[in-house]
């Protein structure tokens, strides 16, 4: 299974918590009713998305500033807002460089089982990876051609 995570009653009304793991600390929640687990940092300013909350639209958004995040893809959907932040020039340009591959949140692959979510075995000790981001989940096995 894995590196158990969160149960969805952890999660309380925000829909997201923050875990600890062996791949660093995780932002981990629900989102549309599927479970999902990224990167901690927002791209703005370095807050941490497991204290922010999911919206009803399913994105994650960040405490500090509010910029909003796709779950699935890692990709910030709207940049921060406020009186600063929210400049739109300010705001776009955030969006801009939070959705650089090397840069946009990285996603981890979960399972759930009886109402539990866990970080997949096949990463939960391994290397860091991204889903989607060109990584073979599992990896293949040593000695043999791609």
């Amino acid at each position: 299974m894995g590196q158990r995570l969160a149960a969805r009653s952890e999660l309380g009304p925000d829909g997201v918590t923050t875990v600890k793991t062996k791949r660093g600390t995780l932002a981990v929640g629900v989102s549309n009713g599927e479970p999902f687990a990224v990167s901690n940092v927002c791209r703005h300013q370095a807050a941490a998305l497991g204290v922010g909350r999911v919206l009803s639209d399913g994105s994650l958004q960040c405490p500090w500033h509010c910029a909003r995040f796709d779950v699935e893809t890692g990709e910030m959907v709207s940049g921060p807002k406020g009186r600063i932040y929210g400049f739109r020039p300010y705001s776009k340009a955030v969006e801009v460089f939070a959705n650089l591959p090397p840069v946009k949140l990285k996603r981890y692959p979960v399972v759930e089982k009886d109402g539990v979510i866990y970080l997949r075995y096949d990463v939960a000790a391994g290397p860091p990876g991204e889903v989607g981001g060109g990584r073979r989940f599992p990896p293949p096995e040593s000695g043999k051609a791609n």
